[in-house]
């Protein structure tokens, strides 16, 4: 089930079993003015937060990585990726980018 709140889609997920465990998984994807994802949260076990970064030419150039346990919002940096493209036109046009971003994620 999603749920969209200005530039924000929330989808909670339930899970059954059998084992009579609580097996949900709640994930929250905030995206900027351009429709690009700017963090996704993702809360089942642990609480996992990721942030993503874009370069002035539109393309994903640092992904970050943020956990914390279920009962605190303390988030601490697990994990850092950044991108690096050589041989970089001076210009990249949208549908470029478009079709570079999800092939990061």
């Amino acid at each position: 089930l999603y749920e969209y709140k200005n530039n924000c889609r929330i989808g909670h997920f339930q899970t059954y079993y059998g084992d009579g465990k609580e097996n949900t998984k709640s994930e929250i994807i905030n995206y900027d003015l351009k429709n690009r994802i700017i963090s996704q949260e993702i809360i089942n076990y642990n609480k996992t937060k990721i942030v993503y970064k874009y370069s002035e030419k539109g393309i994903i150039d640092k992904i970050e990585e943020y956990e914390s346990p279920l009962e605190q919002n303390d988030y601490k940096l697990s994990r850092l990726t950044k991108i690096k493209i050589n041989k970089i036109p001076k210009s990249i046009s949208t549908t470029i980018s478009e079709k570079l971003n999800p092939q990061l994620l």
